[in-house]
């Protein structure tokens, strides 16, 4: 009955040393990630969740940790204690892969400050973004802009249909036409070239009655010289 006091007595003993040795032996090491809700696990053990800056007690020998963050890419990262307790960690912003759909051949999309995103056509139809909310135009000459209002990562898809404009409205330059001044040529006549023009006319239209005229007019000229000729005492 001692001895089995003894041996637990002594097993007591032995994990009270341990632990006082664990404690001696451990060390709290910082972390800074500069950002918030960044949780740490060593394998399948979560140690915690930082914010900015955190501390976190090590025993004295290397630990393998992972550090991960909603729309992050995860960071692994090996610490001793030892060796450094502090340490810096950058996390980078994942980048989700949206398709997109569309039976254009080509078209440009932009950004809200009108700065040209990407050139698409049928060998490249894919934009590489980082979470959050964008809104994007998409442009193609002759066509009606379309708006692209979407959320990262929640889409994975779009769809790019623009409608077709009418024709002589594919462009500024066919609107900007239709505003200049159109040069006119103005033709000054004056009164006595116009009286010209409407007795050639006359003439023109009315030549028959001037040829019967003439007629008359030679045939009373011609009975008057012979008159002239008969009339007594006028003899040759």
């Amino acid at each position: 009955m001692d001895l089995k006091k003894s041996v637990k007595g002594f097993g007591l003993l032995f994990m009270l040393l341990i632990s006082l040795i664990s404690s001696v032996c451990a060390t709290d090491v910082t972390f800074n990630v500069g950002m918030d809700g960044v949780t740490v696990t060593e394998g399948e053990t979560d140690l915690g969740i930082i914010n900015t800056t955190g501390t976190i007690n090590f025993t004295d020998e290397e630990h393998n940790l992972t550090f991960s963050a909603v729309n992050y890419d995860s960071y692994n990262l090996t610490v001793n204690p030892t060796s450094a307790t502090e340490y810096n960690v950058t996390l980078n912003e994942t980048t989700y892969t949206i398709v997109i759909n569309s039976e254009l051949d080509t078209f440009e999309i932009y950004d809200e400050e009108g700065t040209l995103v990407g050139t698409f056509d049928d060998v490249s139809r894919i934009l590489e973004l980082t979470a959050g909310t964008y809104n994007y135009t998409a442009v193609k000459t002759g066509y009606e802009n379309e708006s692209l209002d979407f959320i990262v990562p929640d889409t994975e898809e779009l769809n790019v249909s623009m409608i077709l404009l009418p024709q002589n409205t594919t462009d500024d330059t066919a609107d900007n036409a239709t505003d200049e001044e159109i040069p006119v040529t103005i033709i000054v006549i004056s009164d006595a070239d116009s009286k010209l023009e409407q007795l050639n006319d006359f003439f023109h239209d009315n030549v028959a009655v001037m040829c019967v005229i003439g007629l008359v007019v030679i045939y009373g000229v011609g009975r008057s010289m012979k008159k002239t000729q008969h009339k007594p005492g006028n003899r040759n």
